[in-house]
């Protein structure tokens, strides 16, 4: 071999030598990012309840400024059932091992980035987890709708590659009965330029049914004589609850008549736990009485009065009143009260209307030692109330 030959085979080599090593020089900008998300468990409640669930994130990233933003929504469609979706940290921490500061990871809560554009990280909701809960359990928070919610977790902690976060979620006020299906997704490096949704996500089932509204054996019926005042508040303007004042009435049947001779008051019971009992209800009526709902002002008549009548109850643990007006004609009248069920709620009421006083008998009563200090007109006074039960009710 020649040395020229050899001197431009050095030289070849040198070259693809050098070559090699510059490739090898090119620094990598892949970012290595992962996430795991789960719930604890799936959930079972009643309408009228809350649901909450333990959701743990873990992010782990090549840098402290890596993040990424964990967001719970309802995806199945009778989400308009829900009073409100919440977030609420409950802790977090990374897998720094020395002792220095910050150790903790940084948390934001708000919409920090969608898969379709890139939230800029420092422009944040002004909100956080120790003010949110009474915004969000009353339905009034003001960084995220009703039916989804989030947060974004950067690693954030002095050499820590790893951020551990567990929140609850919960499903405030369910109206309706159903299955309702919550995920909770992940987006990655949100307010930056690799801006991606993860192929991470859990799902948390909640399986909402009907809650037992049936009225109880302890529900009431309070017979109370009409008066204005009286209230749906128990003990309805009365000295307890179940107890009737009065069931002796004058027998009016004036149509033009606007006053009620009684009014019933209804309040039904659940047999343990939050009074929720509202079930329809019916007031039968056999004998000299109709009857009506509150809202009625003037005296039925053989042509419209009804015997029987079905009431709902708007408000649970709100008493619902009945109105009980005299036929006219003098002689008894029996209520019942029955739940759609089929619960009789309180025992039968006999209501007595005494017609006109056409005479007055009196019962002359001895005795033989009066007692000294009762003047005259006391005395005549006891006459009277004993001239008054005996014949009965004067109608004027």
């Amino acid at each position: 071999m020649s040395k020229l030959t050899f001197l431009r085979r050095i030289a070849l080599a040198a070259i693809l030598a050098l070559a090699l090593g510059g490739l090898s020089s090119v620094p990598s900008q892949a970012i290595v990012l992962s996430n795991s998300v789960s719930f604890d468990a799936n959930d079972a409640v009643k309408t009228g309840e809350s649901a909450t669930a333990t959701l743990t994130h873990v992010l782990t990233g090549t840098s402290t400024s890596d993040s990424a933003t964990i967001r719970v929504l309802i995806t199945s469609s009778n989400a308009g059932n829900v009073g409100n979706l919440y977030m609420l940290l409950s802790d977090s921490s990374t897998n720094q091992t020395t002792a220095t500061s910050p150790a903790s990871p940084t948390i934001y809560f708000g919409n920090q980035g969608t898969s379709g554009a890139a939230a800029t990280f420092n422009s944040l909701v002004a909100w956080n987890y120790t003010n949110d809960s009474a915004t969000m359990l009353s339905g009034s928070g003001t960084g995220a709708p009703a039916n989804w919610d989030s947060a974004t977790v950067q690693i954030g902690a002095t050499n820590a590659t790893t951020a551990t976060t567990k929140y609850t979620v919960g499903l405030y006020n369910i109206k309706a009965a159903g299955t309702y299906t919550v995920k909770a997704i992940i987006i990655n490096n949100p307010g930056s330029a690799n801006i991606a949704t993860s192929s991470v996500e859990a799902t948390w089932t909640v399986t909402v049914t009907e809650s037992d509204k049936t009225a109880s054996a302890s529900s009431t019926a309070t017979s109370r004589q009409y008066a204005a005042g009286n209230t749906t508040t128990s003990p309805f303007n009365g000295t307890r609850e179940g107890s009737d004042s009065s069931t002796l009435f004058v027998a009016d049947g004036g149509s033009t008549d606007t006053t009620p001779e009684a009014q019933l008051y209804v309040l039904q019971k659940s047999a343990s736990g939050t009074n929720i009992a509202a079930e329809s209800f019916t007031v039968t009526v056999t004998g000299e009485a109709w009857v009506t709902t509150s809202s009625t002002s003037l005296r039925p008549t053989s042509g419209n009065g009804v015997k029987s009548l079905q009431f709902a109850v708007p408000t649970a643990g709100t008493a619902v009143e009945v109105r009980l007006w005299s036929t006219g004609t003098a002689g008894t009248a029996t209520v019942n009260v029955t739940a759609a069920s089929g619960t009789a709620i309180g025992s039968a009421k006999t209501l007595t209307f005494a017609g006109d006083v056409t005479t007055l008998t009196v019962a002359a009563t001895y005795k033989k030692i009066i007692r000294s200090g009762v003047t005259t007109q006391r005395m005549m006074s006891l006459l009277s109330r004993q001239l008054m039960l005996e014949a009965g009710p004067l109608k004027v």
